[in-house]
């Protein structure tokens, strides 16, 4: 009996994503910046662009490319935003020792170390 592969592109519903937050969580615990893995079918770019914007989505920060003609769908959609930028420059300050509130919401720790990275 033969089974047919699976076909690409893999999505976040056909795909366990407890591997991919195991990477992000514990690369979280150890101060470390998350990258996602490669994505190796060069010839399907939707479905690498796809892929880069389910990885942010799920915490990554960057992703390995295998290809030139990667990078530039890595840049876009890992980049931060100019709102996202924004958002961090207004958290600084309204949590200089780590811990403030912004607009009656509480700031932690977590949002300033993502706020010092984007600021």
């Amino acid at each position: 009996m033969r089974t047919a592969a699976r076909s690409l592109p893999f999505t976040s519903a056909s795909r366990p994503d407890f591997a991919r937050a195991a990477i992000v969580n514990a690369s979280a615990a150890g101060g470390l910046l998350a990258i996602d893995p490669p994505f190796f079918a060069i010839d399907l770019p939707d479905a690498f662009r796809t892929e880069c914007g389910e990885g942010r989505a799920a915490g990554f920060h960057g992703k390995a490319a295998i290809h030139p003609s990667q990078l530039a769908a890595i840049d876009e959609s890992y980049a931060p935003t100019e709102a996202e930028r924004a958002q961090a420059r207004r958290i600084l300050p309204a949590a200089p020792e780590g811990v403030g509130v912004l607009h009656g919401k509480t700031v932690g720790v977590a949002m300033v170390r993502w706020a010092r990275r984007l600021a």
